[in-house]
């Protein structure tokens, strides 16, 4: 509790209060109150004519209007007045119920204003003023109370700064004043003691709705024209859910509604007018001073109602949802509040004229700060309207939620978790040789050439599909497609077909080049026009032009002798002119020849050995045999010794020969 004081402490807790209250409420107001309790909506400035149209009125066909001796209603227009049953005296002395003519009755009740359930509140702050004290509240944004007491002789203001208070209970003591500015006030509980004073301050109009009943007591003063304000009815609107009463010497310049009866006694005066099912001016002593109401049309037509007249006439209900159309807060129910569909321009009252609602929380979507309803504000949300999703991790329109790809990187999120790649990171891709956002893992045609992997011989090559020769360089870039060795370009010059590896031309070296156009087939260096040997590798020069090659011509020069004789016995094997002597032209030259002359006898037992015709000489006469007559000297001559049977070897063997003419006996004449 906030206690507020100029007084010492012991008369803080001093509170003497008046506790009469009238606890009858007809079985008809409580009929008409209604159960359903639900927030308040503020609409425009409404007009109250037709509830008001003179100083008393009743709003139930089954209501009445009852003056008692010397009550009156003062400056009625016409003199009749909104009832079914009109009561008054048959005689008074002193003045009639409608100035100076008796009231008559229209035979009609007023409508019934349909007002919205009260607006109650759950704080727990008490505000206590204490005697002669004096406080403002309101001022710190504050406007909800549980208890506002205020004691003897003390003061309560109410700050301008709020147009709306919502109080539990508000008790004035003996003396007591509360102060009000233009605006709303919603009472629980008013208690008011006697000569307790609420004054309205400033401009506007101050509406004080009231659940309980009200009851003005003795010597108290309601916005009345004796304690400093103007005393203008237009100035305060007293709406009471129950009844309403005022005591005698209680003046109230105001425009008041009860659900329930209006009860004022002698001596008390109403500047305004009053509306209520049953209305009551109690008489006073020998007929003077009975209970007066003062019509002032003027000060009605000047009221600001607020929305307290916005529902008049007996209760409807569009939507049938068993709360009448003045309590409900979707007359048509189509899930939008009236409130919402008049700030929007919709027709509350068609439930086909709704606002778009994309969540159904009620709230329309150009007012919803979370549209789609998913707890993302519009703000936050890159989905507003997506309730599945707030995110949108590559900015594409699509919501991450709803987004096969979330990153934007092409490849579905599925597949990217399959392979192992980030579907959340952009720049986490997985391999894709050809860009068709197919995972190479998981693609059929890794290099998108229309053949796939299982028959494509090149399966990441895009330019490729076979290998011919197997040897992992792909035909359209493998420069000798069959693997023969030879370049398809030489192939096809030389005629041989660059597809089969059995269609190969001859290549000496092995040097990928044709014979027939490799200008040194055998690839030792030398160009064939000038290599005496063009098919061998291993020689280039032909001394002697026989044909063999010098490295592998055992007589380079060609001399007839060995290249390693003439080394031997000192002569140039690379020179034709530079020959040993070789009398045999066995090819060893004689120096080292066993047998010069080549006759088959060694030199060491040829008795010519430089004569390849003779290599011996039996009778030692210096002739060879072959060409010696008598071989063995015996003076007979081969021949003779032949014919006669002697041997021409054998000197031992010697024909007779009488005359030692050379002719043996046995064939001289002489």
């Amino acid at each position: 509790m906030i206690a507020v004081t100029t007084q010492t402490t012991n008369n803080i807790n001093s509170r003497t209060r008046l506790k009469t209250r009238s606890s009858t409420i007809s079985f008809l107001i409580a009929a008409f109150i209604s159960a359903f309790f639900v927030s308040a909506e503020v609409y425009a400035l409404g007009t109250c004519e037709s509830i008001f149209p003179d100083g008393i009125s009743s709003h139930d066909s089954n209501g009445y209007i009852t003056f008692g001796s010397g009550a009156s209603v003062k400056h009625s227009p016409d003199g009749y007045l909104e009832t079914t049953d009109l009561n008054q005296p048959w005689l008074t002395l002193f003045g009639k119920s409608c100035g100076w003519a008796k009231c008559k009755s229209t035979g009609n009740a007023t409508d019934k204003i349909l007002f919205k359930n009260f607006i109650s509140t759950n704080s727990t702050l008490d505000v206590y003023v204490g005697v002669f004290g004096n406080a403002t509240i309101g001022g710190d944004g504050v406007t909800e109370y549980n208890e506002l007491y205020v004691d003897n002789s003390a003061t309560l203001e109410f700050s301008s700064s709020n147009s709306v208070y919502l109080i539990d209970r508000l008790e004035i003591d003996l003396g007591g004043k509360v102060r009000l500015p233009a605006g709303e006030y919603w009472i629980n509980v008013l208690d008011l003691d006697s000569s307790a004073d609420i004054e309205v301050v400033g401009s506007g109009t101050v509406r004080v709705y009231v659940n309980g009943s009200v009851i003005i007591r003795s010597g108290s003063e309601f916005n009345s024209p004796y304690i400093g304000g103007s005393g203008d009815p237009s100035e305060l609107v007293i709406y009471t859910y129950s009844n309403y009463s005022q005591d005698s010497s209680s003046t109230v310049s105001a425009m008041v509604y009860a659900v329930g009866w209006i009860d004022i006694d002698a001596g008390g005066v109403l500047f305004g007018a009053v509306n209520a099912y049953g209305v009551n001016l109690d008489g006073g002593l020998v007929g003077l001073y009975g209970g007066t109401v003062h019509f002032n049309s003027s000060s009605q037509a000047n009221t600001d109602f607020g929305d307290l007249c916005q529902f008049t006439g007996e209760p409807q209900d569009i939507d049938g949802d068993g709360i009448p159309d003045h309590l409900d807060l979707d007359r048509d129910g189509d899930g939008i509040s009236n409130e919402y569909e008049v700030q929007l321009g919709t027709d509350p009252d068609n439930a086909s004229s709704t606002p778009p609602d994309l969540d159904s929380d009620g709230i329309p979507d150009s007012l919803d700060d979370d549209i789609d309803g998913d707890g993302v504000n519009n703000d936050q949300d890159a989905c507003p309207l997506d309730p599945t999703g707030s995110t949108d991790l590559d900015n594409d329109g699509i919501c991450d939620s709803s987004d096969v790809d979330r990153d934007g990187d092409g490849y579905n999120n599925d597949i990217e978790i399959q392979t192992g790649s980030d579907p959340d990171n952009a720049a986490s891709t997985p391999p894709d040789q050809d860009g068709d956002f197919i995972p190479d893992s998981l693609d059929d045609d890794i290099d998108g050439d229309g053949v796939d992997n299982q028959f494509d011989a090149c399966p990441t090559d895009p330019t490729e599909t076979s290998d011919l020769d197997n040897d992992g360089v792909c035909d359209n870039s493998d420069l000798d497609r069959d693997g023969d060795g030879i370049d398809n370009v030489y192939e096809v010059q030389v005629g041989t077909d660059p597809n089969d590896a059995s269609s190969t031309p001859p290549d000496i070296d092995s040097d990928g080049i044709p014979d027939s156009i490799d200008s040194d087939k055998d690839g030792d260096g030398v160009d064939n026009d000038t290599d005496a040997c063009p098919t061998d590798p291993n020689e280039t020069t032909d001394l002697d032009g026989d044909g063999i090659c010098d490295n592998t011509d055992t007589d380079r020069d060609g001399d007839g002798i060995s290249n390693d004789y003439e080394t031997t016995v000192g002569t140039d094997p690379n020179d034709p002119l530079s020959v040993p002597a070789d009398l045999d032209s066995d090819g060893i030259p004689d120096s080292i020849d066993f047998d010069r002359d080549g006759d088959g006898v060694d030199n060491a037992t040829d008795v010519f050995p430089d004569d390849a015709t003779e290599s011996s000489d039996i009778d030692g006469d210096g002739i060879g045999d072959n060409t010696d007559a008598d071989r063995d000297g015996d003076g007979i001559s081969n021949d003779y010794e032949t014919t006669v049977g002697t041997d021409p070897n054998d000197p031992l063997s010697v024909p007779a020969d009488l005359d030692s003419d050379g002719i043996p006996d046995s064939i001289d004449s002489d």
